[in-house]
This record gives C-alpha cells, structure tokens and sequence, in this order.
C-alpha cells in the first residue's frame, strides 16, 4: 500500500504539473480513499482531500469525502464546512442525496447550542425538500437538550407535528411548546382535550397547572379559570378530594358572582367528602356572604356544625340562618332547634324564651313552641307574661276546634286568675267543648253555692252525664243538695229520680221526698 500510495502521489504531481486539475482530482480522490483504508492515516487523508479541493474539479464528491472523513474523525467544524458546501450546491444533487444532504446538517447544527438556530433553518429547508417526519422528530427532540432558547425549537416541532404526525406526536409537541413557551390559553385547552382522550391524566395535569401559572403571571389571573375547574374535575377522578376542593375553592374566588356560587359549594362538597370540615364550613360562609339567602348552603353548613359538636359556633350559624332565611316554616323550624339547645343550659334561659316567643310571633299555632315556653314561664315570676300566651293559645285551639287542647289551656289559665275571672275563663271553653268533663268540673268548683246556685246545680247535672259508678252516686247527691238549695220544686223532683236509678235506698231521698212535700203544701 505505501508503494501503491508513493506512486499515486507521483501521478498527482506529475497531472497538476502538467496543468490537468481534472486528472489530478480525481488521483487525489484515490489517493485519499486508500489513506482512508489505514485509520493511522485519516489526517492525511483530510489534507489529501483538501488538495483535491483545490484543484477545483469534481468537488461534489471532494465533499462528500470530506463529510464522510471528519465524521470518522469527529471533526465537526470540517463536516459542517463541507455540508453547507453541499448544500449550497443542493441543485446539482439528486433529489434522494439532497435530503440526505440537508437532514445530516440539520442533525449537526442541532447537536450544538451555537448552531440550533441554522439547524431549524435546514431541518425547515430539509422538510421542504422531502417529509420525513419521523426522523424530523428525532432531530427536534434531541434538539431540545441543547438550545439555550427552547422556544422557536418547540414552534417547529409543533408545525412538524400538526402537518405530518399523529396525535402522540402531536401531544408531546404541545406539551413541549407549553413548558418552554407561554403560549396562549386556547393552545393549552387544545393540549389538555388531546391529553385527555388520549388517556394521559399526568400529563393533562401538568398541562392545566401550566395553565393556571402562566394565567396568574399574566394580566388576566381569570384567564385560567377553566384550567381551574377542569382540574378540580381531574383531581376529584382520582379521589384527591382535598386537592379537589382547594382547586374549587382558587376557582371560586375568582370567578364572577354568578360562576362563584356553585364553585364555592362544591368546594365545601368536596372538603367535607375530605374531612377537612373547617375548610367546608369557611367554604359555605363564603357563598353565604354573597347570597345569605341559599337554603340549601346553610342547610349543608349548619348540618356539618351539628356533627361537629360546636354548639357556640351552630348557636351563631342558627341565628343568622334565621336571618337571612325566605320561608317562615323553615325559620321556625331553625329557631326551634336553637331554643331547644339553648334549653340544655339554664345559663341561657332567657335566650330561650325570646326564640320561643319569636316562633309565636310569626307563626302563632306553633304547638311545640307553646307548649315549651308555657312550661319555662314562672306562674308567679312571669305571670303577666303567662297568662296572655295562655289566651292566646286558647283562641288559636278555638280556631281549630282542638277541644283537649283547649280545655287543658282554660284549666292552666283558670289557676292563674281570680276566681270571677277564671269562670269567666271556663264558661268561655265550655262553649266551644261543652262536653270537657274537667272543664264542667272546675266550673262546679268556681261557681258560688249560694250567690250561683241555680247555675251550680245545672252545672253539676251537666256534669252528672259523664261519671260512673261511685262517682256517678257521689255526683247525684251533689245535685240533689244544689236543687235543694236552690229551692227549685221541680228540679228537686228530677234530682230525687237521678239518685232514685242510682240508689233508691238511700237516705237522701226521703228527705228530699219530706222537703219537696212540704213545698207542694206550701204551693
């Protein structure tokens, strides 16, 4: 080989000597490709070829050869030179080389940081040339590790993607382009929509969060509200409830009034489903803040302070419910509850009356609430106080027809007043619930022997109708001393028979038979 290569090198002088580059060129060609044989002699080989190269002629292939040999040796300043020679000479190449030509220069340039910017520009001009995505990918991805500026590398690799690759390819192009970019928020939409039905929760994720960040970095944090809601969405899937309502809960306080509203109540959905019940309760304040009217937030709210055991905490949420509540029946319902907790502490039984009082108030029949503030006032402290709910509930019964309820009114109401009054009290009931036994009762209690006699005795025959067995004797008797007393001849008469069915034996009768005789004499 050296007398082969010492011979070439003699033909080579003698051609160039003679003025015949063309000759000359082409016993360098060989010349290089035989030192190219031995890897001891690759440097002469490079400058064997760099002889050829002046000469001139044939310098297509003078660097092709020395593409091909600084690629051996690792000499990237020489491959490029020789490349962009190529290149710049691409018209006078077929079209397969010239591909070839401009992808292996663009796979170059984009290896190193200094030369990314002209290896989009070949790769661009590569593509052009001849589509080959697959590889233009490759080239880009790799790319990626070396621009100091990752932003025009990510546009390309999208326009690569979007025209020649599929949806994998084109998912990883945007992702890239929204990490190292800020792109608008419709290309990170367009991102997550393709994230999500290709299956890549991760990466839809990452996706969203982007979105969020670069929203808030910018003029309009709003801007990111959908990314907002789209990952409370994600994070709930995936059982992540706390991260779930935090996200519901930057959403909401960002969104207008209207979109607020059900943001701020999922949020509380979600932190309870959590168990962070602290963060629901804060969650339901803040929708109640702008809208203290929604049932169903205070609702929700006041159920979880229920479970939650604080009772100063329900006490207020209990007050400002009522407040804010639309419906009377519901704000009953809600003072009722506090009135009976306020109950459990006697500390707090002024509190009590004035809730039960309000019940009244709106909504006089409440039964319960009657019922529970009778019981609380003091028939001597709270007389006054007493005795006007005591008339109040007596009409309201009269009003229904309840005549038990009325009946055990009058009685408690007769206790508190005078005598005249309570008659008064019980003749009123007897009324509308003639047939009360108690009530007939205690008006033969209230009535006068003698300033009401006559009334006593019908009262007690009235009464009479209702007893049985002893009492119902006992009862008779009675009525026949008030006839007697009353000094009613005929009445007298009806008295002896009504004992007469019950006892005819008994002593009273002649007596009264003796007295009613005597006033048939004196007729």
């Amino acid at each position: 080989l050296d007398r082969y290569a010492a011979s070439l090198g003699g033909l080579v002088a003698t051609a160039l000597g003679a003025g015949d580059g063309v000759l000359g060129c082409t016993l360098l060609l060989r010349l290089g490709e035989l030192h190219e044989m031995d890897p001891a002699r690759l440097d002469e080989a490079q400058a064997t070829y760099a002889r050829a190269e002046d000469t001139g002629e044939n310098l297509l292939e003078v660097w092709r050869r020395k593409a091909r040999l600084a690629a051996r040796r690792g000499d990237r300043a020489t491959q490029l030179e020789a490349l962009r020679k190529l290149v710049d000479a691409a018209s006078e190449l077929e079209a397969g080389e010239r591909a070839d030509t401009l992808y292996a220069l663009a796979e170059l340039e984009l290896r190193a940081s200094e030369t990314v910017e002209p290896g989009l520009a070949s790769l661009a001009l590569a593509m052009d040339n001849e589509a080959r995505p697959a590889r233009a990918v490759a080239l880009l991805r790799a790319a990626l590790d070396f621009a100091v500026d990752a932003e025009p590398v990510a546009r390309l690799y999208e326009s690569v993607a979007r025209e020649h690759g599929d949806d994998a390819t084109l998912l990883d192009a945007l992702t890239v382009l929204c990490s190292s970019t800020r792109p608008a928020q419709a290309v990170l939409r367009e991102a997550v929509d393709l994230a999500e039905r290709r299956e890549a929760e991760g990466r839809a994720l990452q996706l969203l969060e982007r979105a969020v960040v670069l929203a808030r970095e910018g003029v309009d944090a709003g801007e990111g509200l959908w990314a907002m809601q789209r990952l409370v969405d994600a994070r709930e899937r995936r059982g992540e409830m706390r991260a779930a309502a935090s996200w519901a809960r930057q959403a909401a306080e960002l969104a207008s009034a209207d979109e607020s509203a059900p943001l701020w109540m999922r949020a509380a959905v979600l932190a309870t489903r959590a168990g962070d019940l602290d963060a629901a309760i804060d969650c339901y304040e803040k929708r109640l803040a702008s809208d203290p009217g929604d049932a169903t937030a205070w609702a929700a709210m006041l159920s979880i302070l229920r479970d939650a055991g604080d009772g100063q905490r329900l006490d207020a949420a209990l007050v400002k419910a009522v407040e804010a509540g639309h419906d009377p029946r519901e704000r009953n319902e809600l003072r009722m509850e506090r009135a009976r907790r306020l109950l459990e502490d006697a500390a707090k039984r002024s509190d009590a009356l004035d809730t039960l009082h309000a019940v009244l108030d709106e909504q006089p029949d409440h039964t319960e609430a009657a019922g529970l503030l009778i019981g609380l006032l003091d028939p001597e402290g709270d007389r006054d106080d007493l005795v006007a709910l005591l008339g109040r509930r007596l009409e309201v019964a009269e009003e229904r027809g309840d005549a038990n309820v009325g009946a055990s009114l009058a009685l408690r109401l007769a206790d508190l007043l005078e005598p005249a009054a309570a008659l008064d009290v019980i003749r009123g009931a007897l009324r509308w619930a003639p047939s009360s036994v108690p009530l007939l009762r205690r008006r033969v209690e209230l009535l006068d022997p003698e300033l009401e006699a006559a009334e006593r005795a019908d009262a007690i025959e009235q009464l009479l109708e209702h007893e049985r067995g002893d009492a119902r004797r006992d009862r008779a008797l009675e009525l026949l001393r008030a006839r007697l007393a009353a000094g009613d001849a005929d009445a007298v008469e009806r008295a002896i028979e009504r004992v007469r069915e019950i006892d005819p034996s008994h002593p009273a009768v002649a007596t009264a038979l003796a007295w009613l005789a005597d006033a048939k004499v004196a007729e």
